[in-house]
């Protein structure tokens, strides 16, 4: 039951991902004076005051959580014990929460996170990506040839598949990608 319940939340949350992909993608490779068009919340949706009225909440772990403003700055709130919402300057493309880290993707492709660095959470590689994904204590990033490349605490193997896949979502103590072939791969 628990195993069906993990691969549900998977298919689910890659289905959320996949439909944001291409958008993330052609905000990645844009020139950096492109603007990106925030989904604007309907009447009677909450709007939370740290994004200044606009953006799109991006990321939330309970703990903390991360948005992109309409001017492609993070901004975060709630629990800041390591760093985790206080991010960077400059502009990005996505941004991503785990328990005690951030990561976000800067709109030239690069990452960088923040806050906890245990077992190297937040020591993102260098290299090109075009999707980013927080667990809990690790991050996974989607480079911009298919592959998966995962960082920081492995606790039950977090080796992604050697397919070439188009999403990636870190779960809690696992991750999922879709493969270009269609299947959903879980690890960890």
């Amino acid at each position: 039951m628990a195993t069906s319940i993990r691969i549900l939340t998977c298919l689910v949350a890659l289905a959320l991902c996949a439909s944001a992909s291409s958008d993330v993608a052609r905000a990645a490779t844009q020139e950096p004076e492109a603007t990106i068009t925030p989904e604007t919340p309907e009447s009677g949706e909450a709007v939370n005051p740290a994004l200044d009225g606009g953006g799109v909440i991006s990321s939330s772990n309970g703990t903390h959580t991360c948005g992109l403003r309409p001017d492609r700055t993070i901004t975060c709130w709630g629990a800041n014990d390591l760093g985790e919402a206080d991010p960077p300057e400059g502009r990005f493309a996505m941004v991503s929460a785990g328990d005690l880290h951030t990561c976000g993707l800067r709109v030239d492709g690069t990452l960088e996170c923040w806050g906890g660095n245990f077992d190297g959470r937040s020591d993102a590689p260098g290299g090109t990506f075009i999707a980013v994904s927080a667990g809990s204590d690790h991050t996974c990033g989607l480079r911009t040839d298919g592959t998966i490349e995962c960082w920081g605490l492995n606790y039950h193997g977090h080796d992604p598949p050697h397919a070439p896949v188009f999403a990636v979502y870190g779960g809690g103590r696992h991750t999922c990608g879709l493969r270009t072939d269609n299947p959903v791969e879980c690890w960890g």
